[in-house]
């Protein structure tokens, strides 16, 4: 058995959120992102940059930005990634083989387990292998071998978590306010889609 501790995010030693935000500021002042670019999409831009589009289109004040960008600048999602989405790994493989038989007859049969769940939440893989062989011996010249072989494997790779985590924002939560998950962070870019 083997065992892998959970991941320890703060380790990659990712932007903070006020990082972020204030790149995400220094792009749009530059002149490099405008709403111009979302034009008829859902999708493609960060909580912050929504923001910012929303004073570009005078949904709200300069003050309602600072506002807003210095409550997700206190933000850091690495406890919940941690606590929610990261588990203690485990691989176990087991074997077991037995061999036997007479001066015409024999056999072999072998059989192994194999257990292994990922440091992420929904990845998880289980095998069992079964091989059997078999030799007779009709006579001296001719033997005949019969082998059986199975494998049953259930693997469940359910979402890219790994992938997903490290393109989030430090200030994307995964629990809301009130305590819900949040499955969909396209939500938030409706505020500033075109009529």
């Amino acid at each position: 058995m083997y065992l892998t501790e959970k991941n320890d995010f703060s380790v990659l030693k990712r932007a903070s959120s006020a990082d972020m935000i204030g790149v995400d500021n220094e792009i749009y002042a530059k002149g490099y992102f405008t709403g111009a670019f979302f034009q008829g999409t859902q999708g493609g831009f960060s909580p912050s940059f929504d923001y910012i589009l929303q004073k570009e289109k005078g949904l709200i004040s300069g003050a309602d930005l600072s506002r807003k960008q210095d409550s997700l600048s206190g933000l850091s999602n690495l406890q919940q990634n941690k606590a929610l989405l990261a588990r203690m790994g485990i691989r176990q493989n087991y074997y077991l083989s037995l061999a036997g038989g007479a001066n015409k007859y024999r056999f072999r049969f072998s059989g192994s387990y194999d257990n292994s769940k990922s440091n992420f939440i929904g990845d998880a893989y289980r095998a069992i292998q079964v091989n059997m062989r078999n030799d007779y011996e009709i006579t001296r010249w001719l033997h005949a071998v019969a082998d059986l072989n199975a494998v049953f494997n259930n693997q469940d790779a359910g979402t890219d978590v790994r992938s997903q985590l490290y393109g989030l924002a430090p200030y994307q939560m995964q629990l809301d306010a009130n305590g819900n998950y949040v499955y969909d962070y396209n939500a938030f870019n409706v505020n500033t889609m075109p009529p």
